[in-house]
């Protein structure tokens, strides 16, 4: 489960679709958001929906950033911090 894996490996960002089986990402974004140890964790939404309520949605509950799909690499390395050409690879 996604809320085991980020308490145990304890990543600097989680990427999280709203529409996951079992607990929607708002519900997971949720949990973390609630664990002390994990706060300095972020959580960024990649999703199909691109909905306004959607997003206003994922704000309340404390994602970081709310991408949708499809997402453009290069977006990915720069929310990272990798601003390397990856053209070049």
């Amino acid at each position: 489960m996604a809320l085991d894996a980020a308490r145990r490996f304890r990543p600097d960002y989680v990427l999280l679709d709203l529409g996951i089986p079992g607990m929607t990402g708002f519900e997971v974004c949720t949990q973390l958001r609630k664990d002390p140890e994990l706060q300095a964790l972020k959580v960024i939404a990649i999703t199909g929906y691109n909905q306004p309520e959607y997003q206003e949605r994922a704000k309340q509950v404390g994602f970081d950033a709310y991408y949708v799909k499809p997402i453009d690499p290069k977006v990915l390395y720069e929310l990272f911090g990798d601003t390397r050409d990856i053209g070049a690879r």
